[in-house]
């Protein structure tokens, strides 16, 4: 039984600029197995009959569809429609969207071009959240016993939580995901969040769904990705970490060795370009003045 290779399948639909519809259509094919198959990236078992129709649709043969794709065609063969976007990442956040597309058997590619879907479908969830949250609270407030109207505390309790449900309901209205939009007066001086509501959502999310990857730390949710995971690769190793981030090794790779063999392989792969930046970081940090005298000054005790 014949192969392809997903990512090769992939990226030769891509070049199409066609619907999964359009191609089924056209080419007599399942659509439901195309999307599987474009979910793919590593080798795809097919019939011959998928063989003959992908090797018509794309003109090639199937030892290019066996093929990875090189650095070159994706530069050079990139469709008309399509626009190249840079912005800045540091490694650790490439290595995080690398170690997600491996969790989820998905190019990266994939995560950036549905980044708009999926950042939309978790806004519109924290905004659901909240609303029911405020809900909760104005039925609460309905139920409230009327029998202590004249005690001028619970006039003045009600009146700020009234005004308190009315300014959420005017940030959920703007769509205000972080609370940007609240007055200083109106935060809670004993909040125990971050300051962020969005970010506070992101993590109570990924706690309660994704508590084998995400360690909560003084960053962004998004930066606490697989923390733990990077830190086991490397084995603490600094110059195995920098081996790993830069790219010199994939990690599925590192994943697969025994931690005890890990660092070895790290340095075994490094190329010289990370080499040269690792001993150049070195020396900068050595030249730094880091020791502090946190002592006393000789001083006297004030009287």
């Amino acid at each position: 039984m014949p192969h392809i290779l997903g990512s090769r399948l992939k990226f030769e639909f891509d070049k199409l600029g066609m619907k999964q519809s359009h191609f089924a259509e056209k080419h007599g094919f399942d659509r439901k197995r195309l999307g599987q198959h474009l979910k793919l990236t590593d080798q795809i078992q097919v019939n011959q009959n998928t063989a003959r129709i992908y090797k018509r649709a794309f003109g090639c043969t199937l030892e290019h569809l066996q093929r990875p794709v090189s650095t070159t065609e994706c530069t050079n063969t990139m469709p008309a429609e399509w626009s190249r976007v840079a912005f800045p990442m540091t490694e650790e956040d490439r290595m995080i969207l690398k170690l997600t597309a491996l969790r989820y058997n998905v190019e990266a590619t994939t995560i950036l071009q549905m980044s708009a879907a999926l950042f939309t479908v978790v806004a519109e969830l924290q905004l659901s959240d909240r609303r029911r949250q405020v809900a909760e609270m104005q039925a609460q407030l309905d139920d409230f016993p009327t029998g202590l109207k004249h005690l001028a505390a619970t006039s003045h309790g009600q009146g700020q939580i009234i005004e308190a449900l009315a300014s959420e309901r005017a940030a959920i209205e703007a769509r205000d995901l972080s609370g940007s939009s609240f007055l200083d007066y109106e935060w809670d001086e004993n909040h125990e969040g971050s300051g962020d509501l969005f970010d506070d959502f992101l993590g109570q999310k990924l706690k309660e769904l994704a508590p084998d990857i995400y360690k909560y730390s003084l960053g962004s949710p998004c930066s606490d990705l697989f923390s733990d995971m990077i830190d086991d690769m490397c084995q603490g190793d600094p110059l195995g970490r920098m081996v790993l981030l830069r790219g010199d090794v994939k990690p599925q790779d590192v994943m697969k060795l025994p931690a005890g063999e890990r660092i070895a392989y790290l340095h075994e792969h490094c190329r010289v370009e990370t080499r040269e930046a690792f001993d150049e970081r070195e020396a900068f940090l050595a030249s730094l003045d880091l020791d502090f005298n946190l002592g006393t000054d000789g001083g006297g005790d004030d009287a």
